[in-house]
Formats: C-alpha cells, sequence, structure tokens
C-alpha cells in the first residue's frame, strides 16, 4: 500500500498535536498557576509553529496602535514581522495590531471566568485603530506605481482550551459564549472557539460552524488548517502600513527652508 504525502503530512502533524495535548495534562501537577499558564502558552507555540509559512512567528505580550493604546496581554500572538516589526523586553513582545494575524487565548480548563476573560481580551484588540495599509499597482497610462490605501483587518480573535467544565451532555461550548457575548451571532469578539474534547467552532459570513471532536484529535487538526489557510489571506489583505509613524511625533510641523 502506498502511503501519500498527504497521509505522511497528517501523521506527522498529529503526532505534534498529541504532544501538546499530552504535555498539557502532565503539568495539571503543578500548584503554580502562573508556571501552569506559561508552560502552556509554550506547549501552544510548539504546536503552532510547524504549520506557520515562512515569515510569520509565534510570541506572547500586548498588540499595540500607533496612537499609543494597548491590548490587554495576549497568551499567543501569530504576527508577520515582514509587515511591521515588533518590540521585545526579555520575552514579552509589543506587537504593531498591524502586524498582528491571530491573538489566542489559552485556558487550561475553559470556565465561564475563562471565556469573559477571552471576550474582554478580544475587544481590547478591537479597541486599537490600525493604521491605513497601502498596496501597490502599476498605472496602465504610464507604468508606475500607483499606491491604493485600503483599512488594515484586525487580527482573528482565538480562544483554546485543553478541557472544559461543562457537563458533556449539558450546555455547548458555544452556547456559553452566546450567554457573555451580545454580538456573539452578528460580530463576535472571539471568531475561534477550540477546546481539547468538545469540538471545534468558527465564525463566517452565514454564521457559527462546529465540528464535534474526535478521539484523533480533528478538532484541534482543524484549528491549524483552517489557521493554516487563512493567514496567507491576512497577510496580503494587511499589504504596507508605515511603520515611520509609531517613531514620527504628531505634532512635529515641518518649514520650508
Amino acid at each position: 500500500m502506498t502511503v501519500t504525502s498527504t497521509n505522511i503530512f497528517k501523521s506527522a502533524f498529529l503526532g505534534e498535536v498529541r504532544k501538546a495535548v499530552h504535555s498539557s495534562q502532565n503539568i495539571d501537577g503543578l500548584d503554580h498557576q502562573g508556571m501552569k499558564g506559561r508552560i502552556r502558552e509554550i506547549v501552544m507555540t510548539d504546536m503552532y509553529r510547524p504549520v506557520l509559512p515562512p515569515g510569520v512567528t509565534v510570541g506572547t505580550g500586548k498588540l499595540v496602535s500607533a496612537t499609543g493604546e494597548m491590548s490587554s496581554q495576549i497568551d499567543v500572538v501569530l504576527y508577520a514581522p515582514g509587515i511591521l516589526p515588533a518590540y521585545f523586553y526579555s520575552e514579552q513582545g509589543l506587537f504593531p495590531v498591524e502586524a498582528a494575524l491571530y491573538n489566542i487565548e489559552v485556558k487550561s480548563i475553559l470556565t465561564a471566568r475563562g471565556v469573559k476573560e477571552a471576550i474582554a481580551s478580544a475587544r481590547s484588540v478591537r479597541a486599537l485603530q490600525p493604521l491605513p495599509s497601502f498596496h501597490w499597482t502599476t498605472d496602465v497610462q504610464n507604468g508606475r506605481l500607483v499606491p491604493l490605501m485600503t483599512n488594515t483587518p484586525w487580527p482573528v480573535s482565538a480562544m483554546f482550551a485543553f478541557g472544559s467544565d461543562l457537563a458533556p451532555n449539558g450546555q455547548s461550548e458555544i452556547e456559553r459564549y452566546r450567554t457573555y457575548d451580545e454580538k456573539a451571532n452578528e460580530d463576535p469578539a472571539v471568531q475561534v472557539i477550540c477546546v481539547v474534547g468538545r469540538g471545534y467552532w468558527y465564525f463566517d459570513r452565514q454564521g457559527w460552524r462546529f465540528l464535534e471532536a474526535s478521539e484523533d484529535l480533528r478538532e484541534v487538526m482543524m484549528l491549524l488548517g483552517g489557521t493554516a489557510n487563512t493567514i496567507p489571506e491576512l497577510v496580503a489583505a494587511k499589504g504596507s502600513p508605515k511603520f515611520g509613524q509609531y517613531l514620527q511625533s504628531e505634532d512635529a510641523q515641518f518649514e520650508a527652508v
């Protein structure tokens, strides 16, 4: 029997996912919550990094705008330094919102409090005002480059958990989410939810879509696959914002000399 390259890739990445889930379970005995949280962020980073294309990487920290606003602390940030550079204090980063592709909240066990925290974090990102972006085309008359200015999209807000405190046959994660986000069915703060053993949900123009969990962790594999599919679109849509606006003084006035 011939094994296709698709199966080889899937098997290899599934192995990474299983290792990440197993690592998360192994640290449940730690009594230091901050340490447990940081280890899970590292586990998530190790799980994501293999599926990211060149030019996209992973960090943790806060998103910032050119006008000085900051988001809440973000557990995992997928960003493209080729769009705009980040600035790091030790392991913590400041990521221009224009360069961020995904902001992900990571929970050991998803609780009502965790859902509220993820919504608040996502809203803090949406409160940032991205710089406009420039895309370049060619003038058909003279062949010169012509800039096209567009709005820069916000990153996708996601929530990932290694487990849930909900009863398996009771309220679903999306039902709980809807109780805390009044815009859940129109413009949800969190657009992607993945809970190991429970399922994978994402929001698009038609509304919420759901994939049931399985023993082979397809809910996590679909999360990774969906992220990998979306990243090129986000990078293209973000274009070329002008980083100089992060450095220049707003009140600087040039004079003719």
